[in-house]
């Protein structure tokens, strides 16, 4: 849809005394989202979105993550999302200490995964080629020819993965590799 879409929250802090927190939209490929949050002077506007500048973001994480500074009493905060694919709007309200703990078994998480992602794309690149040796040569590789074979492969991944920090224009990893390597593994 490219509707734009309204939420009102209103939360209640009944601590006495300021509060600090964070929300979080967890759904990272939403085009746009502005978080407002009431000030003594109007609205302190926050925009984030994968159809913006990461940097521009208020705080460096991979989903939409705002800061909210709350003083006591029921505060109403607003959020405006726009997208042009699935709209969905799952929020998380994390203490600045429990967020630092998801952030780091998140992180943990997410370099395991990539790191076998990438040890598995590695292992299929030399098995292609491999039977691609067997198919042309008519017969196994000697140790010689696999550890050739090996290199070759590995010296002709002329691809990058970026991490989201360093990509501005998404809210995801991504991998990307040249249509020549590419070619070469479809044989």
């Amino acid at each position: 849809s490219e509707a734009t879409f309204w939420f009102r929250l209103s939360v209640d802090n009944q601590t006495g005394q300021d509060m600090v927190w964070y929300l979080e939209h967890q759904y990272a490929v939403i085009d746009e989202i502005d978080f407002y949050l009431p000030t003594s002077n109007g609205y302190l506007v926050f925009q984030s979105g994968d159809k913006r500048l990461f940097s521009r973001r208020p705080i460096n994480y991979r989903t939409n993550l705002f800061p909210v500074q709350q003083p006591n009493g029921i505060t109403t905060v607003y959020l405006r999302v726009r997208s042009k694919g699935t709209i969905l709007v799952p929020l998380v309200a994390w203490a600045p200490s429990a967020f630092e703990r998801h952030k780091n078994i998140d992180l943990a998480f997410n370099w395991c995964y990539y790191g076998i992602m990438l040890a598995m794309f590695l292992n299929t690149a030399i098995d292609q080629q491999v039977e691609k040796y067997k198919a042309e040569s008519g017969r196994e590789p000697s140790e010689t020819d696999y550890e050739k074979i090996k290199a070759d492969v590995l010296a002709n991944i002329r691809g990058t993965v970026q991490a989201d920090i360093l990509k501005e224009d998404q809210g995801q990893n991504t991998c990307i590799f040249s249509i020549e390597f590419a070619l070469k593994m479809m044989g």
